[in-house]
């Protein structure tokens, strides 16, 4: 395997094809400002800035299409991570990101070899929060989120998160590695709250959620029993065609149907000793 430098922030590795598995890759999702993208196992979609793509209307079938995966996290000021994996040839995967609030980040991947972390999040003012799928750690983060959602001392370098979303006036949620979580939206994202309170009572996990550091009333959430809450705010994505898209690679449809059977299960059960 090798690498070359083209530009800043900017590399490709070379390896034959269908070399490695990327099953492991969970579907993404981005907001910022009035752009958005959906990074999925099976398609990807979204409407990033004209510095990321000119013809800024972004579509990726992996099933047939070229590219296997298309992973896109937007920050504030036109700033983006951006990693895609190619089906055929001797590119196995391309970087062409532009992270110049985000140095750090492009550091801490250079330093572990990453070219997709498990988990990213950009938020305002340069904050982030970085994690690779062996578990090393980089954030840049407000003292009282470093205490409150990390659990940690300010010198620390680890935490148990397993991902940390930031959104706008310093509000966050984190999901912590043992399943839990724990969020401080600020007053903001209001319907997404009342949602995150209710999947804490159902001991119900996050399976995918992006929040709008640019906008308080948009965001998007997934959650492990299959219910999707979003609001698109000026993001303006569609949300039928989220929801399409969420089904699809999420797997909404066998988690619905098997919540479907165990709640059949239990009705027949509580039929029979009743």
């Amino acid at each position: 395997m090798t690498s070359n430098m083209n530009l800043p922030c900017s590399t490709t590795r070379i390896a034959p094809p269908g070399e490695e598995d990327y099953s492991h890759e969970l579907s993404n999702m981005s907001l910022c400002g009035e752009n958005y993208f959906f990074s999925g196992r099976f398609r990807s979609y979204g409407r990033v800035p004209k510095a990321i793509e000119e013809n800024n209307e972004l579509y990726f079938d992996h099933v047939h299409g070229e590219f296997t995966t298309e992973y896109i996290v937007l920050g504030p000021n036109e700033r983006y991570f951006r990693c895609r994996r190619i089906r055929e040839g001797d590119v196995a995967a391309m970087n062409t990101s532009d992270l110049e609030d985000y140095e750090e980040v492009t550091d801490f991947c250079d330093d572990h070899q990453i070219e997709r972390p498990a988990s990213l999040s950009f938020g305002p003012n340069g904050t982030f929060y970085i994690r690779s799928i062996n578990d090393e750690e980089k954030w840049n983060l407000p003292s009282d989120t470093i205490r409150d959602a990390l659990q940690v001392t300010p010198t620390a370098t680890q935490s148990g998160a397993q991902s940390l979303w930031l959104g706008a006036g310093g509000s966050w949620v984190i999901q912590y590695r043992n399943g839990s979580f724990n969020f401080n939206l600020q007053g903001r994202y209001t319907s997404l709250e009342r949602a995150l309170r209710q999947a804490q009572e159902d001991g119900v996990r996050i399976s995918g959620l992006a929040l709008n550091p640019l906008d308080e009333n948009s965001f998007a959430c997934v959650f492990s029993d299959g219910l999707v809450e979003y609001e698109a705010g000026i993001a303006a994505f569609d949300g039928k065609v989220f929801e399409k898209w969420c089904e699809e690679n999420f797997e909404l449809r066998e988690i619905h149907k098997l919540l479907e059977e165990i709640s059949e299960v239990t009705r027949r059960n509580w039929t029979f000793t009743t």
